[in-house]
Formats: C-alpha cells, structure tokens, sequence
C-alpha cells in the first residue's frame, strides 16, 4: 500500500511540476497521506 501511496505522490509531482513549491508539496503531502489514513 505504501508503493500506491508513493505512486500517487509521483504523479501529483508529475502533474504539476511546473509550478510545485515546498508548501505545494507539503500540502499535496498531508492531503494525500490523510486520505491514505482514512482507506486503511
């Protein structure tokens, strides 16, 4: 599950790359790994 998460993650980073900052990525961070939380 933690490989899905990582996948996820990737392609958030993919998707937007072009205009990611630290807080764009910790947010997208905290917001992927609390929806993660909330499958298990």
């Amino acid at each position: 599950k933690k490989v899905l998460l990582l996948m996820a993650i990737n392609t958030e980073l993919e998707m937007t790359s072009l205009k990611i900052t630290p807080q764009t990525y910790i947010y997208r961070l905290e917001f992927l790994t609390s929806q993660y939380q909330k499958k298990k």
